[in-house]
């Protein structure tokens, strides 16, 4: 079995200080990855009594990453750290929003939104997490266009594909557009297929509240989706 090795300057970026914050730019293949393993590695073991957090953006690079940790280890013939830490954003995120929520409650105080997330735990199972799925959310989207494009039946934006769709409103959700007028006023970069006119933006915007709307409803029941975990966990 072939393990992934560091080379060059690679190996000096391993070694330096812990207290330096980083940013490891470079194009796909280059070894981003494969450094942050080695350097989550390194840094558990130097420090073992306290936790290293790598985090992901995806259960398959996770996944990728847990299991080239251990051979790398097997390797080194070192003891895999029991104080590293290898999650998803959204999955450590999510397991933050319950924890401080619960930790909040402890303290004796509250605030709106954890009162919100320890309200839900009240009501719905322990095992049912209280973010919107990704195969619900697009079937949410999907309920939203088609209640606003009988609305406006004449209008060619609503004449798109439902990628056009979900890709905007996991946009405003990540980049925490709280009002039309800041979303009509943003620069909307990186788009290639689904470009909008800034025109339309107020019937997205419809969208994007209708769509609001149906993932509080009682029978969906869920406080946000996976994009807009980080703006729920900043409001605490």
């Amino acid at each position: 079995m072939s393990i992934p090795t560091l080379q060059g300057e690679q190996t000096s970026i391993l070694y330096l200080p812990k207290e330096q914050n980083l940013l490891i730019a470079g194009s796909a293949g280059t070894g981003k990855s494969l450094l942050a393993m080695y350097k989550s590695i390194y840094l558990a073991v130097s420090n073992p009594d306290e936790k290293i957090l790598l985090l992901t953006f995806n259960r398959a690079v996770n996944n990728k990453i847990k299991e080239d940790c251990k051979i790398v280890c097997e390797y080194l013939n070192q003891e895999y750290p029991k104080n590293l830490i290898i999650d998803t954003v959204y999955s450590f995120s999510q397991k933050m929003i319950v924890d401080l929520a619960e930790h909040i409650k402890e303290e004796g105080y509250t605030t709106p939104t954890a009162k919100n997330i320890l309200q839900f735990l009240k009501v719905e199972r322990k095992d049912t997490i209280p973010a919107l799925m990704p195969a619900k959310k697009e079937e949410l989207i999907a309920q939203a266009v088609q209640k606003a494009s009988e609305k406006y039946s004449d209008m060619a934006i609503f004449k798109r594909s439902s990628d056009t769709y979900i890709e905007e409103v996991s946009w405003i959700e990540r980049w925490d557009i709280a009002n039309f007028e800041t979303y009509k006023a943003a620069d909307r970069v990186g788009r290639r297929k689904h470009r909008i006119r800034r025109d339309d933006r107020e019937y997205i915007w419809e969208i994007y509240q209708s769509y609001l709307q149906l993932m509080e409803s009682s029978d969906i029941n869920r406080l946000y989706s996976f994009d807009s975990i980080y703006r729920y966990l900043n409001q605490f």
